[in-house]
């Protein structure tokens, strides 16, 4: 099953008579995405950029949320250790609209309006706010991580997280690094879809992720849905969902780029370790002559210059257009000239990157950041 797939046989896959693509569709236009009470409908462009709708019963909207907190559980357990008390702060898609990061921020509830931030909000705004709050545990974006460790770097924002709960984009390495380096607190980052929920959560105890095994089907598979085997990274993944039975979706397709490893988490779990998130098949450039370019040789130049809060990469015929997004020095000169140089070393002749340097980027309809954006024909 695709994404077209689901879009195109809504109503043929639904095991609900009145739950139809039309009736979600009208409630997602009256602004009640959780219908009557018995459903909870959430829209997501999503980092493809094409919309998509998924409703879950009651019952499974309080799964998904539950499965946000139980790695915390293990860890206070196996620890000891429990967040200091404090107010929670979320910051993730706008309130109002029908994005996942909001609908279940609202269903679990206990976050006032003053407690909750929109990615798109000004960047003033939302640090003021969370100085005034001084949060014990931030939920927030990915991407939005790099804009607060600039911020406490250069002293605008004066806070004390004791945790730091990262969700939707794959999250930086080296972000996550100096975050720790800054708060010595503790960080955590979930691997979640609009149509699955959490599909993996970080455990604590080691790098990656520990997998919803339980809740999910998680099926790692080569470009052809052949089977890989363990501690290999896998192109793609086959996903079934056991537990949202009036939308059952089987051997789903996600590009997300997965290792699943062999030997068992640290933590003693019965769930699969896995990696993080390394990036998106979709994210993948081709050349001239079917030459391939990872999106990891962008990542990897991009993401180790501190000055850099946010990137955007369009592929050109020749090479990329790079939209920079600076909160400090950045030299957009030997930027664009070590991609060039890395891009000719993988095969692309005479590659040409331009570096662009905005105020802001533009982000989905889901109000995610999609850093790669493959030529189009």
């Amino acid at each position: 099953m695709k994404k077209g797939d689901v879009n195109e046989h809504f109503d043929e896959i639904s095991t609900e008579p009145r739950l139809t693509r039309s009736w979600c569709e009208s409630h997602l236009q009256q602004g009640n995405p959780y219908t009557d009470g018995t459903f909870c409908v959430i829209a997501s462009g999503g980092t493809s950029g094409h919309r998509t709708v998924q409703v879950y019963t009651a019952q499974a909207a309080a799964g998904v949320i539950g499965l946000g907190s139980r790695m915390d559980i293990r860890h206070m357990i196996r620890t000891g250790v429990t967040p200091a008390p404090g107010k929670v702060v979320w910051i993730a898609a706008a309130p109002g609209g029908a994005h996942a990061t909001d609908v279940f921020a609202r269903l679990g509830g206990g976050l006032t309006d003053g407690q909750r931030f929109a990615v798109t909000d000004p960047v003033g705004d939302v640090i003021a706010g969370l100085n005034e709050i001084q949060p014990a545990i931030i939920m927030l974006y990915s991407s939005y991580l790099k804009q607060l460790i600039q911020a406490q770097s250069d002293g605008r924002l004066s806070i004390a997280p004791s945790q730091l709960a990262l969700t939707s984009e794959t999250p930086s390495p080296a972000d996550m690094a100096k975050a720790q380096e800054i708060w010595n607190c503790s960080i955590s980052s979930s691997w979640a879809s609009v149509e699955f929920g959490v599909m993996g959560r970080s455990s604590f105890f080691q790098e990656g992720h520990l997998l919803s095994d339980d809740l999910l089907l998680i099926e790692a598979v080569d470009e052809h849905g052949r089977p890989v085997q363990p501690d290999t990274q896998a192109p793609k993944l086959l996903i079934t969902n056991l537990y949202n039975r009036s939308m059952p979706l089987i051997r789903y397709e996600l590009t997300d780029q997965l290792t699943i490893y062999s030997w068992p988490a640290d933590c003693g779990s019965c769930l699969r370790a896995a990696s993080l998130v390394s990036g998106r098949l979709d994210d993948h450039f081709v050349y001239d002559g079917g030459t391939p370019v990872h999106s990891h040789l962008f990542r990897h130049v991009l993401e180790q210059r501190p000055g850099i809060l946010e990137y955007q990469v369009r592929q050109t015929r020749d090479g990329a257009t790079v939209s920079l997004v600076a909160g400090g020095a950045v030299d957009p000169v030997d930027i664009g000239a070590t991609l060039e140089r890395d891009l000719e070393r993988t095969g692309v002749p005479s590659p040409r990157v331009n570096i662009r340097l905005v105020p802001s980027i533009e982000r989905t309809t889901a109000q995610k950041l999609k850093r790669f954006i493959a030529l189009q024909e």
